[in-house]
């Protein structure tokens, strides 16, 4: 297998930087020394950090596996439960300490940084539509109450688990995504679909 390509190294190389430091934190110093290229060749791939920067919130985004999601043929909310808990694993992999790139990137990025805020707010919503068509399909399985915004619920539940992330990358502590998958998918859903079942 040859060697990567030093545009390759920048990427595959930065993801844990940009995690841990934050947009702001993160120097082209730190991503360089990362990567192990010098930093004249930065530049060469990269116009800027926030280039950079755009190229992971893609990556995520990707990695999040919306596509996946809207092609499992498990009953709906069962797809959205194994969803949640792959992200959940995934944000283990990398630390919960450490967040998610798309809920730091939404609070650290400076305003001028029009480019890369709204990339991720296309991020948040590619992800919440997903998530809505999941919870329309459980509404036309009667799995979920007829009288419940798809939309709404989507954004709650993301709003949710990215306040869970923020809860343990602050006190260290994992408990809070069990909280949001006990509360969301033991309490929450089931309750509303229970008032899609018997009709009130």
């Amino acid at each position: 297998m040859g060697r990567p390509s030093v545009k390759t190294q920048l990427v595959d190389r930065t993801f844990t930087v940009f995690l841990s430091q934050g947009y702001e934190g993160a120097s082209v110093n730190d991503l360089v020394a990362a990567a192990g290229v010098p930093k004249g060749s930065f530049y060469n791939h990269f116009p800027s950090k926030e280039a950079l920067a755009i190229e992971h919130v893609r990556r995520y985004i990707a990695a999040l596996e919306l596509d996946a999601l809207a092609d499992d043929p498990a009953p709906p909310l069962t797809a959205l439960r194994t969803h949640f808990e792959r992200r959940i694993a995934d944000r283990a992999a990398t630390g919960l300490e450490n967040g998610c790139l798309l809920g730091n990137f939404s609070t650290g990025v400076p305003n001028g940084c029009v480019d890369l805020r709204t990339e991720v707010q296309l991020g948040f919503s590619l992800w919440e539509h997903s998530i809505a068509e999941v919870l329309r399909r459980a509404q036309a399985q009667h799995q979920l109450v007829a009288g419940a915004s798809p939309a709404d619920l989507a954004a709650f539940v993301i709003g949710s688990f990215e306040g869970a992330i923020a809860l343990s990358k602050v006190t260290r502590r994992v408990d809070h995504v069990a909280d949001f998958m006990k509360t969301i998918f033991d309490l929450l859903l089931p309750r509303l679909t229970m008032l899609g079942k018997d009709g009130s």
